[in-house]
């Protein structure tokens, strides 16, 4: 089920598929939940990596293709205790507290031919790897993350918890609700997880990379905002 909702891409060979590896907060709970039923416990790739995974009548073989580069977590990972897995609130709590803010995220995508461009740090620095693994070039523009703040550690919270405040609509409020009967705490445990959350040092840059049909790359930066997602766009590498 994790593996599932890990980022998954067809790959043109059309029998196989480009997918990062589960999250590494939920591999190593499901892990933890696992040890304390007595279960086998799940084995796969790291949240960090990027595998080709080919299907074969009822086989299938997995070719690991990237291996990115994993920022240091903000805290040692606290093993899940039994009187944990019982208890919807701690399980939020660990789930939330595992990564810092603006951990520069994987964000990959696939191209046409099979290559893969992706970015994995706070720089504008996007790596594109051939259908073997190897780097064939780096595409680089000369903007530097900004260090976060005091003043960025406020906003931020400010903009969280705003965002907290508004009234969801449609499914998400139907989703809230649900959780609310799990977790009668629930917008407690997120305010006090947003008073107290880790941050990384840099706010990073790319915020999305796109490959196109004929083998072009946009990549979306950050908006004026650290929080904004939503900057300017442009195509920045055409051809092989």
């Amino acid at each position: 089920m994790a593996r599932m909702a890990s980022p998954m891409k067809p790959h043109p060979d059309g029998n196989a598929v480009v997918a990062q590896g589960i999250e590494g907060t939920l591999g190593g709970m499901m892990a933890d939940v696992a040890r304390i039923a007595g279960g086998a416990t799940p084995e796969g790739p790291g949240e960090r990596t990027l595998e080709k995974l080919t299907f074969d009548g009822n086989s299938l073989d997995a070719e690991t293709l990237v291996e990115a580069w994993k920022p240091p977590p903000p805290m040692e990972p606290r093993t899940i205790t039994e009187a944990d897995a019982d208890n919807a609130s701690k399980m939020f709590e660990q789930l939330l507290g595992s990564e810092a803010m603006y951990e520069p995220a994987l964000l990959w995508d696939l191209f046409q031919d099979g290559r893969i461009a992706y970015s994995d740090s706070s720089a504008y620095a996007i790596e594109v790897v051939s259908t073997t693994g190897q780097i064939t070039h780096m595409v680089r523009r000369a903007i530097e993350p900004e260090p976060v703040t005091a003043e960025i550690r406020s906003a931020t919270a400010a903009d969280q918890l705003r965002q907290m405040e508004e009234a969801p609509q449609g499914p998400a409020k139907e989703a809230l609700a649900q959780l609310q009967q799990v977790m009668p705490n629930f917008m407690e445990s997120v305010r006090r997880h947003i008073g107290s959350q880790a941050f990384y040092p840099s706010v990073p840059v790319v915020r999305k990379v796109r490959a196109t049909w004929d083998g072009g790359l946009w990549v979306q930066r950050r908006g004026k905002d650290a929080w904004d997602d939503e900057g300017p766009d442009r195509r920045v590498q055409h051809g092989p």
